[in-house]
């Protein structure tokens, strides 16, 4: 029995050590995130909040034409006039033909599930594929989820769940049961939309072309117009601009596909600030409908090169090497403390000590703003010159590498010295940075010479040779087949959890008896409103590393990673190594105290021993600090994305979100300096505190009152644990929540506790004061999170830690440019420049956007105010937007019927009514937020 034992002890161990892991796994960086729909809907709201570009947020969510010109100019660089989005990307995704139209939350959600919606059909329609990666995720998906869909909107317009004949008559009543009255005397787009679930005349299956609405023909109703979407492009090693138009970025001259409307091209040179207007380019299959869409587009230099903004560089391995050398030789050849230029002789000049002092502060900061300003961007500029996935010559890396052997590996041979740099090696016991400089500089050397070899190697080689292609292909490919696979994993999930809230199988098995029946839709939105958030734990910083180990935090969360934060993280190795070779001077120092002092009896002086254990502890102390900031950057950047995605962190319904959006966004610059920085002042004054500490316990001058102040600690303690122990018993007899079981023993008690507490709350204040500062030491360097609470963090209009909001602030805005619904609405918003009418009808769109309101009940809402608030909103076009989708809800009353006593009585659907409780608390919600917002 004794192997079992001990198999038992260690099982007990591990779990325990599991519990505590993972309850400092939370109380770092983790968090209960909830999952369901709830969470769903958060997700949308906030993806709309990040794509609005207007001064303030439309809280109904929509998303207007200026919205997606912003959106192109800064994610792709291409210049689109307003006209050209209204009449071309709006027109068809918006569900009309209405050029001033905007797409809301419920039109977003019907793009986004365009994909999913193709590969039913594939496998329903088309029989299986025969490469079944692009359905990896479909199994997270109920099989027969279109036709349950199909099955609730006949239920809910007809009563009846079986197939109907499609005509015009069934097409109004189903746009009359979901509310879009004005669409209901269409008759033209109705009879697009009753052709676009036919099969083909050219079609081969002749028992399917008939008219009768089932799964087959609102599969093809769903999807016959968005078929120019491959759902194999989900699957390749290629960006989303490739996908669309079959070549990269910045391209100059060069037709994009056969199909192409405009000419793209490119001012490649980096100062390069105006755009170049295109000739339109005839497409080889002219037609009608793209003469009308084949006008100028404009394409604006980005230089993708320092794009830190969507990460548009080749490596991100480069840019962080990049950086972190560019450290290195700041601090090895440019610091200030190497040189005095700039500074005045105080003792020389005839002028105030004073005055002296501050112009030598004054100049030296202004010396140190023009060497970075002019060195450091040379570096990082010259330096990077051909490190983009659209380099077809050598050339340009090969500039590339000249600079970086200037700046970072000939200094290390070549001794100058000048006002401004030096390169004369210094003996003071730093001299790694010179070496780490150097092997910076050979490391960003030999990730260039591997662009050149990729670049040499034929094309037909890496086509022949999968692993010789995946080796060679640049991060940027990579990271972005990462996202397009989140987008598919995240859109099924979006699905399921919406078909999880129906109860489809009561609903249509209570159709059959006219009486108590109740519509899908209702009971979507009575499940929806009484549903309980379930939660997962997530972000903290086990998972996190864990996740970017096995890459789901990219192929499944499509967490987008700043280079910013990831280059700050690296460059804290240069801290960590300032600190370990701080140890071994203590060591040198002490030993040459001991050595100096040997001859000297004096009871004042400290033992070697008490200097060498204070400062031993000083230095781990502070080296554990500047891991545990290296290991916790990163996973509380994950955890606060999956936050505000998921609404812990509010965003459209926030009024403190517009901080984020319109104030001073370049001050993203700072992230990189003050996590370097941070982490070096966390490390100085931890060490300090520590060292100190443990100086005042065993030096023998301060040991007599380092007992006193421990016995005091010790008293108070004592004092507080009887306390606790008293009180633990007594409460449960006494109280019970905030009610008194026994009024006057606990009157009685309250008043020998209060008259107690008199005494030792004093030890608590002098605790409180205490912990307090040792938090503010250790959290210093933490600019991720706020130290201070919004009760106290402003002074009048001053804000005392901006740093967080720093912090957010880069975090959203790669968010905005590479969340993974955000690059599938960005595709969209690209096959529809490219196609034109050809991609996305109002037919299809229609058909998706009933989808939608079936599926989705709860997006009805955004829907309505969408339509009712546009008119109020103050961006996008000036004049007033078309009441053409306003949703009439008097569509949803029946007939009028007389009551017994002769009156009228108005007798309103079940459906009407739960939608008219829905809007009632949308209402509540947002005069509760407009209050709010007036307030803050």
């Amino acid at each position: 029995q004794t192997p079992q034992l001990v198999d038992c002890v260690v099982d007990i161990v591990v779990l325990l050590y599991q519990r505590r892991l993972s309850s400092f796994d939370r109380s770092m960086t983790g968090f209960r995130r909830p999952i369901g729909a709830n969470a769903d809907l958060a997700e949308l709201e906030f993806i709309s909040a990040l794509h609005q570009t207007s001064p303030e947020l439309r809280q109904d969510g929509s998303i207007h034409a200026a919205d997606i010109a912003h959106f192109l100019k800064s994610r792709y660089g291409i210049d689109v006039d307003l006209d050209l989005v209204q009449k071309t990307i709006l027109k068809g995704l918006g569900g009309g033909d209405d050029t001033e139209d905007c797409i809301d939350l419920t039109e977003i959600v019907a793009i986004l599930i365009i994909p999913l919606l193709i590969k039913f059909s594939s496998s329903e329609v088309d029989g299986p594929a025969d490469n079944n990666n692009s359905n990896d995720f479909l199994e997270m998906v109920d099989n027969d989820i279109v036709g349950d869909v199909l099955q609730a909107i006949l239920h809910d317009s007809t009563g009846d769940c079986n197939p109907k004949e499609l005509d015009r008559a069934l097409v109004r009543d189903i746009f009359k049961t979901y509310g879009e009255s004005q669409l209901v005397n269409d008759d033209d787009l109705i009879d697009e939309m009753i052709e676009a679930a036919k099969l083909p005349s050219n079609s081969s299956d002749d028992n399917d072309r008939g008219s009768l609405l089932d799964k087959k023909s609102f599969l093809r109703a769903l999807t016959s117009d968005v078929r120019e979407y491959n759902v194999e492009w989900e699957n390749t090693l290629s960006t989303h601009y490739f996908d669309v138009f079959q070549t990269y970025e910045n391209e100059p001259n060069q037709e994009l596909t056969r199909n192409a409307s405009a000419l793209l091209q490119d001012e490649r040179s980096p100062v390069a600030s105006n755009y170049t207007d295109m000739e339109s380019l005839d497409p080889v299959h002219s037609s009608s409908s793209h003469k009308n869409y084949g006008t100028k587009l404009k394409k604006v230099a980005m230089y993708p090169e320092v794009d830190y903004t969507i990460g548009s560089y080749r490596s991100k391995l480069f840019v962080v090497l990049l950086w972190f050398t560019a450290v290195c030789a700041y601090t090895s050849y440019v610091s200030p403390a190497d040189h005095d230029f700039g500074k005045l002789d105080c003792e020389a000049r005839d002028i105030n000590l004073f005055l002296c002092q501050m112009l030598n502060g004054t100049s030296q900061w202004l010396v140190v703003f023009f060497e970075l300003s002019i060195l450091g961007t040379a570096f990082i500029c010259l330096g990077s010159i051909g490190h983009n996935i659209h380099a077809k010559s050598i050339l340009p890396t090969i500039l590339g590498m000249i600079f970086v052997i200037t700046f970072a590996i000939l200094p290390y041979f070549v001794e100058l010295k000048t006002d401004v740099f030096s390169t004369v090696k210094v003996a003071d016991g730093y001299e790694f940075r010179y070496v780490i400089t150097l092997c910076g500089g050979f490391s960003l050397l030999a990730l260039q010479l591997f662009h050149i070899i990729r670049l040499c190697i034929p094309a037909h080689v890496m086509d022949k040779h999968l692993r010789v292609k995946q080796l060679f292909t640049p991060s940027l490919i990579w990271y972005e087949s990462y996202s397009k696979r989140a987008a598919s994993y995240k859109t099924c999930n979006l699905v399921r959890n919406a078909h999880s809230v129906h109860d489809f199988e009561e609903t249509f098995s209570s159709s059959q008896s006219k009486t108590g029946s109740i519509s899908s839709y209702g009971r979507a939105l009575l499940n929806f409103r009484k549903l309980s958030n379930e939660f997962e734990e997530t972000g903290g910083i086990v998972w996190v590393w864990k996740s970017l180990l096995d890459g789901s935090i990219y192929s499944k969360e499509g967490i987008w990673l700043p280079s910013r934060l990831v280059a700050a993280n690296l460059s804290m190795v240069v801290v960590i190594i300032t600190l370990l070779i701080l140890a071994f001077k203590i060591i040198s120092g002490v030993n040459s105290l001991v050595d100096l002092f040997a001859g000297f009896d004096n009871d004042y002086l400290p033992k070697p021993w008490m200097m060498i254990t204070s400062m031993y502890l000083g230095v781990f102390s502070a080296l554990s600090a500047t891991i545990t900031l290296a290991m916790v950057y990163i996973p509380s950047a994950v955890s606060q994305v999956l936050q505000f995605r998921s609404g812990v962190l509010k965003s459209l319904n926030s009024c403190r979100f517009s901080v984020y959006r319109y104030t001073d966004n370049d001050s993203v610059s700072l992230v990189f300096g003050t996590i370097f920085w941070g982490a070096a002042v966390t490390a100085v004054c931890v060490f300090f505190m520590v060292s100190s500490v443990v100086f005042f316990l065993v030096w023998q001058v301060t040991r007599p009152y380092a007992y006193l102040l421990m016995a005091q600690i010790l008293g108070i303690a004592v004092s507080l644990g009887i306390h606790k122990l008293i009180m633990l018993v007594l409460r449960k007899q006494y109280y019970v929540a905030f009610y008194r079981k026994m009024p006057a023993a606990a009157n009685f008690t309250g008043v020998v506790l209060q008259c107690w507490n008199l005494g030792i709350t004093s030890g608590y204040v002098i605790y409180r004061v205490v912990y307090l500062l040792v938090a503010t030491v250790l959290y210093a360097g933490r600019v991720d999170i706020s130290l201070l609470s919004d009760a106290v963090r402003t002074v009048g209009p001053v804000d005392l830690d901006y740093g967080p909001i720093t912090f957010r602030k880069d975090l959203l805005a790669h968010e905005a440019h590479r969340h993974p619904y955000l690059e599938r609405l960005g595709v969209m918003y690209l096959m529809k420049l490219q196609h034109g009418k050809e991609f996305a009808r109002a037919s299809g769109s229609c058909w998706r956007l009933l989808f939608v309101f079936a599926l989705f009940p709860w997006l009805r809402k955004y829907r309505i105010e969408a339509r009712c608030a546009s008119n109020r909103s103050k961006w996008g076009s000036s004049r007033p937007l078309p009441t053409r989708n306003r949703p009439d809800t008097s569509q949803h009353k029946e007939s009028q019927k007389e009551s017994l006593d002769g009156e009228s009585t108005e007798v309103v659907s079940e459906t009407a009514l739960q939608e008219k409780i829905y809007l009632l608390e949308k209402k509540i919600e947002e005069l509760t937020n407009e209050k709010n917002l007036r307030n803050y």
